[in-house]
């Protein structure tokens, strides 16, 4: 079924964020830095692993590297467009209204912690190469790999900043619509 990645990785983004803001209080702090850091560390690797697998190429006995160029100006195109767009700005309008009508207005973190799930979770290969795959294809295992990575952030996320980092559902889903 296209679009099940999607549905999965909201779900668990909605129930790490409900976990994380219920519990928030009661997990210590090193256990929420080392799982922040263990998720940092697997999605690095997970990229890393991704982006290697195409430009290393070994020819002739030899490793040789290709599309260094195209990366580089595709993350310096990416980042004059999403500037000139203003992404930002708009993911923060968003987070103003969904924190008007969530009955969030005494939460002084809610935008920013909107903002900060939100862009974490949305941006990255996984997201783009999954949500690709997902749409076309129907192959679900990047997404659901990373709704389990996603699940865990949002989880620590929202026990340190508050409830808005579970709204940046609505963001996956708005932004992955196959």
């Amino acid at each position: 079924m296209k679009g099940l990645g999607t549905i999965v990785n909201v779900l668990l983004v909605v129930v790490g964020g409900s976990i994380g803001t219920i519990f928030g209080g009661r997990i210590p702090v090193r256990f929420r830095q080392t799982m922040n850091a263990a998720v940092a560390l697997a999605v690095m690797f997970i990229g890393i692993g991704g982006t290697l697998q195409h430009m290393l190429v070994f020819s002739d006995g030899e490793l040789q590297t290709t599309g260094t160029m195209m990366m580089v100006i595709s993350m310096v195109v990416g980042s004059v467009i999403g500037e000139l767009l203003n992404l930002e700005r708009f993911i923060e309008r968003f987070g103003s209204w969904l924190k008007r009508k969530t009955g969030s207005a005494k939460d002084p973190q809610f935008v920013d912690a909107f903002v900060s799930a939100s862009i974490t979770l949305c941006v990255g290969a996984m997201a783009v190469i999954g949500s690709i795959q997902d749409g076309i294809y129907g192959d679900h295992s990047i997404l659901f790999a990373k709704a389990v990575m996603n699940m865990i952030t949002v989880m620590v996320m929202a026990a340190t900043m508050g409830r808005g980092c579970t709204f940046s559902a609505t963001r996956l889903r708005l932004f992955r619509e196959p």
